[in-house]
């Protein structure tokens, strides 16, 4: 940690010598005003209105948990008992006040109407339910968040896309099962913490709540139904019901306060990445609409794990959120999931832990915001506060019900800070208890919350002197510091026949609540440190200095090898979790069961002066080695999530035992792979390996297991796969291009059949004192990268539609920029190489930028990409090119077909950021960008000043619809109010399907207006035809006759008369260079009558 510097122990006396040798070192008073003066901090004062309240009933900080760990995903990746038991300490640890937790109805309903109250999915999730009753945790209840497929006939709206998102069709029965699973839980399992009820996440969206013509009015009645059902099952005033949970669509909420406001009794909303002065504005802006109705932040979060600092983070919109009276906030997620029908992965973004067969460390945003769901008490009062104008810190203060006060403070970093809290004319007459974060907190697999640091006596104020020039979130509080157990080994593995001794360690388990007659303290204000709190610190600081060594393979434990620690037994109760799992001394030696393939086994201890604070620790066991068995097999890879491609080396202790694996999490056979060599890993996937050794004569080892989750963050060449790490084989069949290096830097080869990845096979060695890898590709390249630029095309992560920063995948993305798939709502024209590009926005006044920093050769290079705008909204989004702080180039790209850019020259010679920085300040804009590279300056050709022309969503399959979309809107072709895009089986009942696709433009004349359709594109002189295929609506309406225009010279004169489609082709056409205008236009003037139009292509004569 890096703290702000403190005076060595001063010896005064014996007593003071004797204190020095046991604690920390703490500063007098006389001296910190020492160190004061030396490192020339600021002073800041935080006046806290007592008598102010701003919020009287703040629930708390929260958290969304989607129940599923325990279910068939879930157990098929390794979950198990012993992992609920470490979760559910987290749960316990963490503490948060509210949990919105996520709920199916097929889990309690497999036909309308019918119940199961016991079924195996319920059984789980009760198990959540439970562990969040045991910590005091309220529970908000998310009823019918996705559809499982058991249901789907009988609840869902027909044709729908994904079947999983469906609004329900018969309301009154939708009511009825939220009546009766709130029955079920609240008055016959006694489930008193469930105090809320929402329903569907985010239903403006296109990701749930699909079916309906007019959703919010359809989501208006639904939530009534439910509302009038509870009144009448007698159970309405034992629930609140919330809503609409919508996200960046504020007219959701005022549609549910025009016309719903009688049911709902808060409203609700979700935001991700704002910075402090824009939530600021969207609280405003949902106070504003819904007058004094209490509103809840029900998820904010950042899926980047460095992503929450002072400009946007946990503790700024805690900070806010309280201030500007909201009556909680909840966080999202809490921990990583594995959902069950339909299945799914939460980990790895947005979370505080993956599911913990992914690895036992937390993410850094678990410590922050652990510490503010832990200490910001339950149904609060919000006092108000005043920093003073100070544009470096921020406050927020509350009062518990039980009397006691916490405060959350926020530091930027920059200066060392004297911060004062002046409680005006109240007396406090209380401690107050610091814990504090900062960003080089360490992780570990304990997730212990940061610990008390220090202590203050307040009457009516108190100063801390010790926050430092580092970005610091401080919690001061008056209630008890709870306990905490840290456990060691966290984590190990033992064979049946040998013991392990454990370790555990209570921290936080007692102080003293004195009370000052007087406020005489003016600096650093440290109390007296009890008998308790010398005996807790001299424990920590033993193990804040225990050295631990990160292996990448399970140690094993033997008989002959015994791995013991020095037991603090007198602290804490030992236990095994379940039965038949061994048993364990009161001095904390572990007996493991005899076992003949690998179980998971938790221990905990619980701490004596604190029962609620216990540690759990994670014993793998596994079959002792006897004769008449093969010896249990070995990964050289620990489970966990790896940012790119591995390898997996298998052993057995048996000598002539074959060793046969899955990759599917099925138990392996004598019919299964057989382990020839290392198994690679390939990028982006979740991989359960399971291996087991076979020997004729003897009885087969058990299965060893571990669950692998590769990302895409290559780090070699582009079109490169990893084959083998330094040292090893890369192999391969037929002739392949290998590459031999690391950290950008690459020696080139071919090879035939594979080859040694060493300095000799590839004549030197291109990046001394570093690992290497090799990687191949049976794509043999006429030349190989000048420069390795990983990902230029953005096809790494994979995504569905979009995906936004910030993240890394080769290339660094901030909030305002990410990628975007082919068909997603950006409306982007095909791209030009894969499925995906990047974009580049602007925002709210915020410009985005993508970095790479990559390792140059010495040399001359230019750099060439391909980038166009987004034409369905906003501007043209301007952005420069970089290297380092050098501008090689400023572009404006104007049109939506993509257009080759090349960079001015730049030398270069080791490593150097690459960066696109967008530059316009204001709109909504955005660019995207693709086929990245990078060239030596010399060999780079000028390119072609005539693009080729290209019409944008020529299929019309942007953007998706369920039905039918009318104009007038713009998605590439600019649409009127008697035109739009209809899908397979909508309204329109078209005689035949889209001949490409599933969606048609439809273009209509109705009441006399006649519709149109028209997109602007740049063409290089020359000439041109269109041809296109279209169809009229047989069940509706007469013929519908249309021109098409280029310009404004009709092109051709069209009326289709059959529901099949048919070709056309318009008469040639010249056009100069430049933007041109194709337009369809309906000529037929009476009647209601409709044409559909698809596959629309230009050919160049």
């Amino acid at each position: 940690m890096k703290k702000k510097a403190r005076s060595v122990c001063s010896s005064i006396g014996i007593a003071i010598l004797m204190l020095s040798l046991l604690l920390p070192c703490f500063q007098s008073p006389l001296l910190a005003a020492t160190s004061t003066a030396a490192s020339a901090e600021i002073n800041r004062t935080v006046t806290i209105n007592t008598s102010n309240v701003v919020q009287s009933d703040f629930l708390g900080i929260g958290v969304n948990i989607i129940p599923t760990n325990l279910m068939a995903l879930g157990a098929k990746y390794g979950y198990n008992d012993a992992y609920w038991a470490m979760d559910t300490q987290r749960i316990y640890q963490f503490q948060p006040k509210v949990a919105r937790v996520w709920f199916q109805l097929d889990w309690m309903e497999p036909s309308k109407g019918t119940y199961t109250w016991n079924s195996e999915k319920m059984q789980k999730f009760y198990q959540y339910i439970d562990a969040l009753k045991a910590s005091g945790t309220e529970v908000e209840l998310n009823f019918g968040w996705k559809v499982g497929s058991s249901i789907q006939s009988w609840f869902n709206f027909p044709n729908l896309k994904d079947p999983y998102v469906s609004a329900p069709t018969d309301l009154p029965a939708y009511a009825r099962s939220a009546s009766a699973l709130l029955n079920e839980l609240i008055n016959k399992r006694g489930y008193d913490n469930i105090k809320y009820m929402t329903f569907y996440n985010e239903p403006n969206g296109s990701w749930d709540f699909e079916g309906p013509t007019d959703q919010k009015a359809y989501f208006a009645q639904m939530s009534r139904a439910v509302s009038e059902q509870l009144k009448a099952d007698g159970l309405r005033d034992r629930i609140q019901l919330w809503g609409p949970e919508e996200t960046g669509a504020l007219d959701w909420t005022q549609y549910m306060k025009q016309n719903a406001d009688d049911v709902f009794d808060a409203y609700t909303f979700h935001v991700y990445g704002a910075s402090y002065n824009d939530l600021g504005a969207r609280i405003a802006e949902r106070k504003s609409a819904v007058g004094s109705k209490p509103i809840v932040m029900t998820e904010f979060g950042w899926g980047d794990d460095n992503a929450s600092n002072w400009d946007s983070g946990f503790a700024n919109s805690v900070i806010r959120a309280a201030n500007d009276g909201l009556q909680g906030a909840l966080m999202w997620q809490l921990n990583g999931a594995w959902t069950s029908d339909p299945d799914g992965d939460t980990n790895g973004s947005y979370t505080m832990w993956d599911g913990l067969p992914l690895g036992l460390k937390p993410n850094k945003t678990y410590y922050s915001a652990g510490l503010l769901a832990r200490y910001v008490p339950e149904h609060s009062q919000v006092l108000a506060v005043n920093t003073g104008g100070a544009s470096d810190i921020r406050a927020a203060a509350f009062k518990a019900k039980d009397g006691n006060y916490t405060i959350v403070l926020e530091s930027k970093s920059g200066q060392s800070k004297n911060v004062t809290f002046d409680f005006g004319t109240t007396t406090i007459g209380k401690t107050f208890y610091k814990m504090n974060y900062q960003d080089d907190v360490q992780r570990d697999g304990n997730a212990l919350l940061p610990a008390v640091e220090n202590s203050f006596t307040a009457n009516q104020s108190f100063t801390d002197s010790a926050i430092n020039s580092e970005y610091n979130v401080s919690i001061y509080t008056t209630a008890k510091p709870q306990a905490q157990v840290k456990m060691t080994p966290i984590e190990s593995t033992v064979a049946s026949g040998s013991t392990l001794t454990l370790n555990a360690t209570v921290i936080d388990a007692s102080y003293s609540q004195t009370s000052v007659a007087a406020d005489t303290y003016t600096t650093d204000d440290i109390l007296p440190v009890t008998e308790n709190d010398v005996k807790t610190k001299e424990k920590q600081d033993i193990f804040n200095n225990y050295s631990t060594t990160t292996a990448t393979s399970d140690t094993y434990v033997t008989p002959a090898e015994e791995y013991t620690l020095a037991s603090a037994s007198t602290d804490v109760t030992w236990s095994v979790v379940g039965s038949g799992n061994g048993t364990i001394s009161s001095t904390g030696v572990y007996s493991p069961p005899d076992v003949t393939t690998e179980k998971l086994v938790a221990i905990k201890a619980t701490s004596v002066a604190d029962p609620k604070g216990y540690g759990i620790a994670l014993i793998k066991v596994i079959p002792q080695s006897i004769a008449s068995r093969v010896d249990a097999t070995t990964l050289s890879l620990k489970a966990g999530v790896y940012d790119t491609s591995e390898a997996v080396t298998v052993k057995t202790g048996t000598a002539g035992a074959e060793i046969r694996y899955t990759l599917d999490g099925s138990v392996p056979t004598t019919s299964s792979s057989l382990y020839t060599k290392p198994v690679i890993l390939p990028e982006g996937g979740t991989k359960v390996f399971k291996a087991k050794a076979f020997k004729s004569g003897l009885t087969a080892s058990g299965v060893t297991s571990a669950l692998y989750k590769i990302l895409q963050n290559s780090t070699g060449p582009e079109g490169y796969q990893f084959c083998m790490y330094e040292g090893g084989t890369c192999s391969f069949d037929g002739t392949a291009s290998v590459a031999y290096g690391a950290d950008g830097l690459f020696k080139y080869g071919t090879f035939t059949n594979g080859v040694a990845c060493t300095d000799e096979a590839f004549g030197g060695d291109p990046t001394p004192n570093l690992p290497k890898r090799c990687y191949y590709t049976n794509d043999v390249p006429e030349q190989t990268p000048v420069v390795a630029i990983y990902n230029t095309g953005f096809e790494k992560p994979t995504v569905s539609t979009t995906k936004t920063g910030p993240f890394t995948s080769g290339w660094t993305f901030d909030s305002r920029s990410g990628v975007q798939r082919n068909g997603s709502a950006f409306g982007a024209t095909t791209a030009p190489e894969g499925q995906q590009t990047a974009y580049l926005k602007t925002d709210g006044g915020v410009a985005g930028s993508i970095t790479q920093q990559l390792n140059f050769p010495k040399g001359e290079y230019k750099l060439s990409f391909k980038a166009a705008k987004r034409t369905s909204f906003g501007g043209t989004q301007t952005f420069d090119v970089f290297v380092d702080q050098t501008k090689i180039g400023s572009y404006a790209p104007t049109s939506g077909n993509y257009t080759t850019y090349t960079t001015n020259a730049f030398t270069a010679n080791g490593k150097r950021t690459i960066r696109f920085v967008a530059t316009t300040t204001t709109g909504d804009n955005t660019a995207f960008l693709d086929q990245i590279s990078i060239q030596l300056a010399s060999d780079i050709s000028v390119p072609p000043s005539n693009p080729e022309a290209v019409i944008a969503n020529t299929s019309f399959e942007n953007p998706a619809t369920t039905n039918t979309k009318v104009g007038p809107f713009t998605s590439d072709w600019v649409f009127s109010t008697r035109s739009g895009i209809q899908r397979n089986g909508s309204v329109f009942n078209p005689a035949a399907n889209a001949p490409d696709g599933v969606q048609t433009a439809y273009l209509k004349t109705d009441s006399g207006v006649a519709g149109s359709i028209s997109q602007s594109i740049t063409f290089p002189a020359g000439t041109y035809a269109l041809t296109f295929q279209a169809a009229k609506r047989t069940s509706v309406g007469g013929t519908q006759t249309f021109d098409v225009y280029v310009d404004n010279k009709v092109v051709g004169s069209y009326s289709p008369t059959s529901g099949t489609y048919t070709s056309y082709t318009t008469n040639n056409f010249v056009v100069t260079a430049g933007e041109h205008t194709i337009k369809f236009v309906a000529t037929t003037s009476t009647g209601d009558n409709t044409a559909f139009i698809d596959q629309v292509k230009l050919i160049q004569k």
